[in-house]
């Protein structure tokens, strides 16, 4: 995949567009398995993202338009942003195209406008003239985590 903006050259592995500098970048993540160690269940996804909306969603009005999450791991909260449909666009990017997988394969079953890509958040390759909403939704997955996980 040759971009149109740049003219670098991406690979696209399993329909993921890689768009890292070092496509030997991993995370220690991936290590493990994730979810199971976060106790992240399709209920947990649910409840966050009703908390997610009050707290940053409605409080700051990000009512429509395009998203970029930044760090979208194993897709907590890509979930409740794809199945309440609230953006145009989602874009998902995470350092680790094994956990952008995992991501994709928990919105797969619903009708979605989710973008995935794997992507250092540092080097972020995306050139817009559109705004886009960006959150850091592995900053705000310990942010707003129930006590009791």
């Amino acid at each position: 995949m040759t971009c149109s903006s740049c003219n670098e050259t991406y690979f696209i592995v399993d329909n993921i567009p890689i768009l890292l500098k070092d496509v030997k970048a991993k995370t220690q993540l991936e290590k493990i398995d994730y979810d199971a160690r976060h106790q992240i269940d399709e209920k947990m996804c649910r409840q966050l993202y009703k908390v997610w909306v009050n707290r940053v969603f409605d409080r700051y009005k990000i009512k429509k338009g395009r998203l970029l999450e930044i760090g979208c791991g194993t897709g907590l909260f890509t979930y409740g942003l794809v199945k309440n449909n609230r953006f145009s666009e989602v874009h998902t990017i995470d350092i680790s195209p094994t956990l952008i997988t995992v991501a994709r394969k928990r919105v797969s079953d619903l009708k979605n406008n989710a973008k995935f890509y794997a992507c250092d958040a540092n080097f972020l390759p995306f050139k817009s003239k559109r705004q886009i909403n960006p959150i850091f939704t592995s900053y705000l997955r310990y942010a707003m985590m129930p006590k009791n996980s």
